[in-house]
Parts: structure tokens; sequence; C-alpha cells
């Protein structure tokens, strides 16, 4: 069972993480890895239960007009703990349109309790668009990699997935630290593959 949540928290996401433009040049990916206009077929072992999603290159935000009109410095981003709630407040709805959910989305009916997606939308922030930017050096933000949608993973074929993550995130990405950007980054080392999960709280139970 906790398994399960793992995993649906892991395809609920996104942090971690995820709009179009940005003028970002994107590597080129050979046919180990479907273009943007094509969604993955499951292979013969994937599970038929699961539905398949299109991985889509990773794009500069197309929101960088919207954050700086909110007064935020794009290259020097706090953690999201440090905003104003009057920035905060008007940053809500970037989130809601770049995940395409409504409030409920992420919080409960007490808009102040915590929940694990409210915990993984503060860490993908914290961690991706403060940490990260694209190999070119454009800013990151949630439509980067999510684009409209909560899944943005297809897992039903993982060499095909686990090829479009090395082009995507590995190669896609520059850390603003200097340092090299690798698995690491975000899977940590050792290797997590349940992070998300940490994050939340649901890999201490």
């Amino acid at each position: 069972m906790k398994l399960a949540l793992r995993s649906a928290l892991f395809l609920a996401v996104i942090a971690a993480c995820g709009g179009a433009s940005g003028g970002a040049s994107q590597p080129s990916v050979p046919a180990l890895v479907p273009s943007s206009s094509a969604t993955v077929a499951p292979s013969a072992s994937a599970s038929a239960a699961v539905a398949p999603v299109e991985l889509k290159p990773l794009l500069a935000t197309n929101m960088r007009g919207d954050l700086e009109a909110l007064g935020l410095d794009m290259a020097h981003l706090p953690p999201l703990s440090k905003l104003e709630p009057r920035v905060l407040r008007k940053l809500m709805p970037l989130f809601t349109k770049s995940l395409g959910v409504n409030c409920k989305g992420c919080h409960a009916d007490d808009i102040r309790a915590p929940t694990p997606r409210k915990k993984i939308a503060e860490k993908m922030w914290n961690e991706f668009v403060v940490k990260l930017r694209t190999a070119d050096e454009a800013p990151l933000f949630c439509d980067s990699c999510h684009q409209g949608r909560v899944h943005q993973l297809d897992r039903s074929d993982h060499e095909v997935l686990s090829r479009w993550m090395d082009v995507t995130f590995n190669k896609g990405l520059s850390r603003r630290d200097g340092k090299e950007n690798t698995c690491a980054t975000c899977h940590g080392e050792p290797r997590d593959e349940h992070f998300l999960a940490r994050w939340t709280g649901e890999a201490d139970h």
C-alpha cells in the first residue's frame, strides 16, 4: 500500500517540478526518445492499466514576464518560505496554470493545512526553480516540465524513460552553483528513487 502511495505521489508531481517558448535550444533526441508531438507506446511488458503520457522536452519558462512582474529576480530567487505573502498569493495562479489544476490540486479545505502536494511544490521551487536552469542558462518554472499537466512521466517503458531523462534533465539542465549536473542532483547520493516520498514524509512511515 505504501509503495502504491509513493508511486502515486511520484506520478502526481512533479519536484522537483513543470510552458512553452523561452527560446531555449533543445538537445537533439534521436529515435530513442519520443518527439514532442508523439506519445510513448507501452512496451509489451508494460501494465495495460498505465495510460501513456507524452514525454515532452524541457523548455525555458513561458511565464518569465509574469514572474518578473511580481518583482522576482529569476537569477536570484529566494526559498518559497521567504516570499512576501502578497507575492506568494499572486504566484499561486501561476502554479495552477502550469500544472493544469485548481487550488484543491494542492490545498485541503483548510488552505493553511500541510498536504503532500504542498510539500512537493515547495521542494520543487527550492530545489529546481531556484537552483537549476536550462543548459543554455534560461530560467525554469513549473511549466518548464509540466506544461499544463500534473502527470508528465510515462513509466511504461523504462528504457525510453531513462534515456529521455538523461537528455531532458542531465543534459538539458545546468546548476546555478556551477557544479556538474548529474542524476545525483535530484536523486542524491546514494541514489534515492523515492525522493518525492521522502519530501512528503511518506518514506519515514
